[in-house]
């Protein structure tokens, strides 16, 4: 029962510059490593010399400084096509995170000063959301299961059904209707209109979800994820999903899979089994 995240981080030396996404590598990769995953694979456009990792991760105290050496795990951004195959790994496994820090707006990716010919013959610079979404399509078994993390500008449902709502329920977006078998939870920094925060100690969205997902609880990680990124900006976090039942997170994401995670009908009480 492998468990693959992929990491998708972006800067933008250059161009737009994004402060902190190192941090956010490093925050993000420190906790998903203490939770077991079988592979975890970074993309950024980063390049950073061991003295400014050893600075970021030591003037971030809930980055694991252990970690600040092993630039090794860095996989170089080149271009689309490398992307979109990273994703394709993580989508169509049983189950996969991904997760992307970076620019966004309009329901696409921004990706750093690349120019791509599709076979349109169009230039684009972006990943769209058709395009994940017919990656998230070609899944036909339904006991496949996903967690995507987008933190970044002008958040998108990325053609999800569901919208999540504080009062614990789920309401059909509006003109989608697009249906899959597995379970997909998207997490989104801001809605579509809005910016997100980030500084030189990394984006408000990663700080909570690393701090909060032990909640398992929907509910309790979108309550304290929300109040965490509201109090410092004026983004309000979102979370979308193919199903209008899913109150939980799923709990490989954060456990070790040989464990039994057992949660009751009315998805209030957990319970860890070895």
């Amino acid at each position: 029962m492998e468990k693959i995240a992929l990491i998708i981080s972006f800067e933008y030396e250059g161009i737009s510059y994004l402060p902190g996404a190192i941090v956010d590598i490093y925050r993000m990769y420190s906790a998903l490593i203490h939770m077991g995953y079988d592979k975890i694979t970074i993309i950024t456009d980063s390049n950073p010399s061991d003295r400014e990792l050893y600075d970021y991760t030591t003037k971030n105290t809930d980055v694991d400084v252990t970690i600040y050496s092993m630039r090794n795990v860095f996989t170089k951004y080149r271009n689309k096509r490398q992307v979109i195959d990273a994703m394709e790994e993580v989508l169509k496994c049983s189950k996969g995170l991904l997760y992307y820090s970076g620019h966004s707006m309009g329901g696409k990716l921004i990706l750093p000063n690349e120019t791509h010919i599709d076979i349109n013959g169009s230039i684009s610079s972006f990943i769209h959301d058709y395009e994940l979404l017919d990656i998230l399509s070609s899944v036909k078994d339904p006991t496949h299961e996903t967690m995507l993390v987008f933190d970044c500008c002008h958040g998108s449902n990325f053609l999800l059904p569901y919208k999540y709502d504080e009062s614990g329920t789920y309401h059909l977006v509006d003109s989608v209707r697009v249906y899959m078998p597995h379970k997909v939870i998207s997490m989104c920094s801001s809605t579509s209109s809005q910016q997100s925060f980030s500084d030189i100690s990394g984006s408000d969205l990663t700080k909570s979800i690393v701090k909060n997902l032990n909640k398992l609880s929907i509910k309790d990680i979108m309550r304290s994820v929300t109040f965490d990124v509201t109090s410092v900006s004026k983004s309000n976090p979102v979370l979308y999903s193919t199903y209008p039942n899913i109150h939980h997170i799923f709990p490989w994401i954060i456990y070790n899979t040989k464990l039994t995670i057992l949660i009751d009908k009315y998805n209030n009480d957990v319970k860890i089994c070895k």
